[in-house]
């Protein structure tokens, strides 16, 4: 042996909690720690409820994914979905390592299309879209958020597509809290 090392990690104290940017002291950093694990539970929690309701609407109604669609949900989540970008060449090795990956995703690409599909009927049958307001709404918050105007929030969002994607995850909180409201969750 050369040599050994040890981590020496700083002592924490209000100068580190300063140098971390937006902290004055380490109780403030202690209490957005908190704050933010707090946060992460709640989600994983509303996850697994979401999980835990779709299974049981699945179970009850089981249905076969359409296989065009589930061929191009498992093209998006390998990254072949996007028709502008040419695909790349694979050796026979690599075509076959491919289409064991893609096997493999087929389960979990299944489940997914699926909640999209069961998401998709609930709203249009109970009519939860998202209204424009709730979008406006959402946007003034994420501006607020970020320190900047609704309007540069909602330009940045339809440029990026992004104004979609913000109207679906809407619609899917209206669906899940309709769902939980017919629910009993424990």
């Amino acid at each position: 042996m050369k040599e050994t090392r040890r981590k020496v990690l700083p002592e924490i104290t209000d100068e580190f909690a300063k140098g971390l940017g937006e902290f004055d002291s380490v109780q403030a950093l202690r209490e957005r720690i908190e704050s933010d694990l707090k946060e992460d539970a709640v989600q994983r929690s509303e996850t697994e409820v979401r999980r835990q309701i779709v299974d049981q609407i699945l179970q009850a109604n089981p249905f076969e994914a359409p296989r065009s669609m589930l061929d191009r949900y498992l093209d998006y989540m390998l990254g072949e979905g996007d028709e502008r970008r040419p695909r790349r060449q694979r050796s026979p090795e690599e075509d076959e390592r491919f289409g064991q990956l893609r096997e493999s995703l087929k389960p979990q690409a299944e489940w997914g299309l699926k909640r999209t599909l069961i998401v998709e009927r609930i709203a249009e049958q109970e009519g939860l879209r998202a209204s424009q307001d709730e979008i406006d709404e959402r946007v003034e918050t994420l501006a607020t958020r970020h320190s900047r105007t609704p309007s540069e929030v909602w330009i940045e969002l339809e440029k990026s597509g992004q104004l979609e994607v913000l109207e679906r995850e809407i619609t899917e909180e209206k669906v899940f809290e309709f769902l939980k409201s017919q629910s009993t969750v424990s």
